[in-house]
């Protein structure tokens, strides 16, 4: 199908389904971003403690060399305790930087479980379809992506080894611990330099990501036919049952002419059936209501019935916009409806229904 034909947003059905196959609008460069970002914040506070403890483990190494020979059982009986530390040392920043990972993948796509994407298809050994990827414009925005952040990192670079070089030329004559802190600083300095560069270019992929995704997710004519046919039925069905639940209402409506103690017209265009039953409730109901043909239809059956047929425009109005079939007239009405209902009542009309 060509591409231009898909020009329809993708439904509601079709993105949930592409997010069950682990297909969603996921950029890596974020997660590397955040990841070196996190670790870079995690690493300054830390920075002090896994000092003190490379130190140790330095010093440690060095004191139990005796002056023979060193043998595999000397370095075994002392590698368990160095390898601790070392775990420990490095501990807080492995752990930071996994639960950071974690979160800026929540964070973009939400909790998401999927084996779709593990299963094995046959269609990836096609080697047709392999060249295609590689060829493809999605492969050609990944080649360029990655020229960037190779040209972007070694400029960087450059330029903060180059302002630091003078520095780094001193440092000869300099203290160890004092040498040990001016390359942290620049170390510090080119990755905060990195995470700012890396988090613009992450952006920008994000929103490429965003755009690929909807556009891979757009269907043609036919597929959203087929979809709304899937999930909706047919227009047709659909019609036809519309048209049976109205008739069947339209019916069941027209029992309840017979019950109500007045229909109020406009005089023909809108007629509105009111039952008023002390024992059911405390106002009157609107227990039918039509217009053009259905009015005619609820006037000449409340006069087979013998239902008073009551001409008031404005009244009709007001209930048929307002009042629902099956509900009690609202407060402001009530005088407009117990004044009719009175003059009924006056008349004789209404002694045998509210006696």
């Amino acid at each position: 199908m060509p591409e231009t034909d898909k020009r329809y947003p993708a439904t509601p059905h079709r993105r949930r389904e592409a997010r069950q196959k682990g297909q969603v609008a996921k950029s890596i460069e974020i997660n590397t971003a955040v990841v070196l970002f996190g670790g870079f914040i995690v690493l300054r506070f830390v920075s002090a403690y896994m000092f003190t403890n490379l130190k140790d483990i330095v010093v440690t190494s060095f004191t139990f060399i005796p002056q023979q020979d060193i043998s595999m059982t000397l370095v075994l009986a002392h590698a368990p305790a160095l390898t601790l530390k070392f775990l420990m040392m490095i501990a807080p920043v492995l752990l930071a930087i996994a639960v950071i990972a974690v979160l800026a993948n929540i964070l973009q796509i939400g909790f998401l479980t999927s084996n779709e994407a593990i299963k094995p298809q046959l269609n990836r050994l096609n080697p047709i379809n392999g060249f295609k990827r590689i060829f493809s414009a999605r492969a050609l925005v990944e080649l360029f992506k990655s020229l960037m952040k190779i040209s972007v990192t070694a400029a960087i670079t450059y330029a903060v080894i180059r302002s630091s070089l003078h520095r780094l030329v001193y440092m000869i004559a300099m203290e160890p611990q004092l040498g040990m802190s001016i390359i942290g600083q620049i170390v510090f300095s080119l990755i905060a330099k990195l995470c700012t560069a890396l988090g613009g270019i992450a952006v920008l992929d994000y929103l490429y990501q965003r755009w690929e995704h909807e556009r891979s997710l757009r269907m043609t004519h036919q597929e959203l036919k087929e979809e709304i046919i899937r999930y909706e039925g047919r227009p047709e069905v659909k019609q036809r049952i519309k048209t049976l639940q109205r008739q069947y209402a339209t019916r069941r409506m027209m029992q309840e002419v017979p019950k109500a103690d007045v229909v109020v017209t406009n005089p023909t265009h809108l007629a509105v059936a009111i039952m008023y039953d002390p024992k059911h409730g405390t106002a009157p109901m609107v227990v039918a209501k039509g217009a053009r043909n259905i009015a005619e239809k609820i006037i000449a059956l409340a006069k087979e019935h013998g239902v008073p047929v009551v001409e008031n425009k404005p009244l009709a109005q007001m209930l048929f916009k307002m009042v629902e079939i099956g509900k009690m007239i609202p407060v402001t009405m009530y005088q407009a409806v117990a004044e009719v209902l009175a003059y009924l009542y006056r008349l004789g009309k209404l002694k045998k229904r509210w006696n």
